[in-house]
C-alpha cells in the first residue's frame, strides 16, 4: 500500500475529514498537502510524517510502505562512532 493510500484510511478510520486532520496538524499542513499526498502528487517531510502520525495517533512505522527516508538526524543509528567525518578537499578553481 502506498503512502498516500495509507494516509487516507487511517485517516477514515478515525471518522477524519482532509480538512480536520489538517486542523488538527497544526500550522504548516494544509489541507491542500494532505490532499496532494492521499493523491500521491507528493510526498511529505520526514516531519510532516510525524505530525500526521501524532495527529492520528498512531506511530510513524503505521504510515510505514512508502514513508520518505529519514534525513541522518531524525535518523537512529546503530553506529555508535562519534568520530568527526572529514569533508572531501575542494578544487580550486584555475
Amino acid at each position: 500500500m502506498r503512502f498516500g493510500e495509507k494516509l487516507r484510511q487511517l485517516r477514515e478510520e478515525k471518522g477524519l475529514t482532509r480538512q480536520q486532520l489538517a486542523d488538527l496538524c497544526g500550522p504548516g499542513v494544509s489541507l491542500r498537502a494532505i490532499t496532494q499526498w492521499e493523491l500521491g502528487e507528493r510526498e511529505p517531510l520526514w516531519t510532516a510524517v510525524q505530525t500526521l502520525a501524532r495527529a492520528l495517533g498512531v506511530e510513524c512505522q503505521d504510515l510505514k510502505d512508502d514513508l520518505p527516508e529519514p534525513p541522518p538526524s531524525a535518523a537512529p543509528s546503530d553506529d555508535q562512532d562519534d568520530t568527526p567525518k572529514k569533508k572531501p578537499a575542494r578544487k580550486k578553481k584555475p
